[in-house]
């Protein structure tokens, strides 16, 4: 899912799973290289200036490690003690070639975001069963390399490990061998076979990972607990095992937090109350962002939760290409464009109305029954929709307004 959060001392995160974090210098992640795709050594506004100065890039101070330090108190997110406002963008290693990760990574401080956040999926580090069918930890598999490369350019981490991790990629990266050994098996569960597949794959990531921690004088600053496991299920025995073995494998003193939709039964499903692990939120551009973070509030302790740490979906992923309602960034994009495919990622096959437009009543929206993005004829249609209502709105303005004059 896409990620976007502001506000003071809070974090911003922007993207989603196909990297299309906040122009199109990120978007084209796994674009071939052309001329006007060399790597930003040296990003300056006219006059000379930084091009950005809108939070501190400097994530890997030169302090000893016994004394750095990312946290969260009084509501505010602390690096070395310090007020600190974090602003994030996704951008997934796996989809880059290796070659271009210093230069996306630049591109993306050049933006002005001071840390990145990844995804691992889990499918394309074991392709197979056993500690075998881990693939070498090198080339485009090395995460490891590919977090140092950002903490050489002053960028914290936010590490999303999974083990489900959605990311519009195949079985939210889980590996289909698991189905396989047994198609019965209850995924994302405390279901024994599945901790015991999970400890295995963690046990051989996170040791790689544990010595890039900001603690210990990496990048890695925060590291996300699942994936809006509230929309799925709602284990905690499951969530104690993933938050420990984390703590287990990467430190006590790493700070950990859960994301889930903006509506009171996803968060209470899949966060963590009370065990020291930041509970989040995401939402589209329709939320009602007062009401969103007030439910966050509510899941975290006094003094915990920054005030303004969210997750959104980007412009036309569920709204038909609304624009993102940020401040100084407005985009206007339907799904996501590709460099290959024609002007949307999404196949045009296979997509039906779950709901008849006409049938909607006031503020319904229509639904694709693609579920996850909608297809240019629900945008299309959508589209229509909405003029429709705008139409049928300024009829009724007008003809308020001309009643008015004859009285």
């Amino acid at each position: 899912m896409a990620r976007i959060a502001a506000g003071t001392a809070g974090c911003v995160t922007l993207g989603t799973a196909m990297a299309v974090c906040v122009a199109s210098a990120i978007f084209l992640a796994a674009a071939p290289p052309r001329q006007w795709q060399r790597p930003v050594q040296h990003a300056q506004a006219p006059g000379g200036g930084p091009l950005l100065a809108a939070a501190p890039l400097d994530a890997t101070s030169n302090s000893s490690s016994s004394s750095r330090s990312f946290t969260i108190r009084n509501d505010r997110f602390m690096k070395n003690g310090v007020p600190f406002r974090l602003i994030s963008g996704s951008l997934h290693y796996n989809r880059i070639p290796p070659d271009l990760w210093a230069d996306r990574l630049a591109r993306a401080k050049a933006l002005g975001l001071n840390a990145v956040q990844l995804y691992v999926p889990w499918n394309f580090h074991q392709p197979r069963p056993g500690p075998e069918g881990v693939l070498p930890f090198e080339g485009w598999r090395d995460v490891a390399g590919f977090i140092r490369t950002a903490g050489e350019m002053g960028l914290l981490v936010l590490l999303r490990p999974g083990p489900y991790i959605c990311a519009e990629w195949e079985f939210g990266g889980l590996p289909a061998w698991l189905l396989q050994q047994d198609p019965a098996m209850p995924l994302r569960s405390a279901d024994a076979a599945f901790l015991a597949a999970v400890d295995a794959w963690w046990g051989a990531l996170l040791p790689q990972l544990a010595p890039l921690t900001y603690e210990r004088g990496g990048p890695i600053a925060m590291v996300q607990v699942e994936n809006e496991y509230g929309y799925y299920g709602g284990s905690k025995p499951y969530l104690r095992h993933l938050a420990d073995l984390i703590r287990q494998h990467m430190g006590q003193q790493v700070l950990l937090y859960t994301v889930d939709g903006a509506s009171l039964l996803p968060v209470a499903m899949g966060s963590l109350p009370g065990r020291g692990v930041l509970t989040t939120v995401d939402f589209g551009p329709t939320t009602d962002v007062d009401k969103a973070f007030a439910l966050q509030k509510s899941f975290n302790p006094p003094g915990r939760p920054p005030p303004s740490v969210w997750s959104t979906t980007p412009a036309g992923s569920r709204t038909g290409g609304s624009p993102w309602r940020i401040p100084r960034l407005l985009t206007w994009r339907a799904p996501w464009p590709t460099y290959w495919l024609p002007p949307t990622a999404l196949p045009q096959s296979a997509c039906t109305w779950q709901q008849a437009a006409p049938t909607l009543g006031p503020g319904q929206e229509p639904t694709c029954s693609r579920s996850w993005d909608w297809c240019s004829s629900c945008q299309a249609s959508a589209v229509a929709l909405a003029a429709g209502r705008a139409a049928t709105a300024a009829a009724a303005a007008a003809q308020g307004h001309s009643g008015q004059q004859q009285q």
